[in-house]
Order: C-alpha cells, then sequence, then structure tokens
C-alpha cells in the first residue's frame, strides 16, 4: 500500500461489497517509515535517566526521505531569521519539504523552494537546544 492508504477505509469497502455490516476491530501499525514495530520501546523500559537518553533518535531518521541541503553559515542565520535565500543548484520537487543540514550535518530546518522568488523559505526552524 502506499503511504496514503487508509487500512480501516479498505476494511470498510470490502465489508461493503460483499453487502456485510463487518468492521475492523483491531489495526496494528507494524512500519513507518524507517521506524518498525520491533524498534518500539516501552514506557516501563525507561526508568533512568540514561536509558532515555539511550533511546533518544536523531529527528533525521524520521525524515531521512526528503531532500538535503547544506547551506553555509551566513544561509543558515539568515535562513533562522526568517529570510528567504538563495542557494546554489536547482530544486528538483518545488513542492516538497527539503531538509537544511547545520555545519555539523544536523538538522537546522525544514525549507521550501518558492520558484516564483527563486528562494528558500523557512517551514520550520529547529534550534538546537532542542535537539
Amino acid at each position: 500500500c502506499s503511504t496514503g492508504t487508509y487500512i480501516r477505509s479498505i476494511g470498510r469497502d470490502i465489508a461493503r461489497s460483499i453487502k456485510s455490516d463487518a468492521i475492523m476491530t483491531d489495526l496494528i501499525r507494524t512500519r513507518i517509515g524507517p521506524f518498525t514495530f520491533s524498534d518500539c520501546i516501552s514506557l516501563e523500559s525507561l526508568d533512568s535517566k540514561e536509558k532515555i537518553s539511550q533511546a533518544i533518535r536523531s529527528p533525521l531518521l524520521a525524515l531521512e526521505s526528503l531532500p538535503k541541503l547544506e547551506p553555509n553559515a551566513e544561509e543558515l542565520q539568515r535562513l533562522k531569521d526568517g529570510q528567504n535565500v538563495r542557494l546554489s543548484g536547482n530544486c528538483a520537487n518545488p513542492d516538497q519539504l527539503h531538509v537544511a543540514l547545520d555545519l555539523h550535518q544536523h538538522l537546522h530546518s525544514l525549507v521550501r523552494y518558492d520558484p516564483s522568488q527563486q528562494t528558500w523559505k523557512v517551514e520550520k526552524y529547529f534550534p538546537p537546544s532542542l535537539l
């Protein structure tokens, strides 16, 4: 199934096609993006700061399917300040979000290309203190 498929809707449609009022009573998501059911951690197992610290994953894992950009220090500051920025290179898909990485390859922001101005604009900035 594609990422936009609603499994409950498929179940409903199957039931309707056989003239049934059946409903789905259980659904377990086993995977979303790079995360699988086997990666899950119970809340009970996070009983110390050390275990919590070990369980934290980079937010870049959730964004691995998005294209990456590597602006220079001045461009990063301008993006942080909410300014539109011209970056070298072309944008293959202006409708798609891109990940802007800082100079240490950490998540800086999510940006989108504005073809009318030929600039990049921040959709979401991630302060280092949150990461």
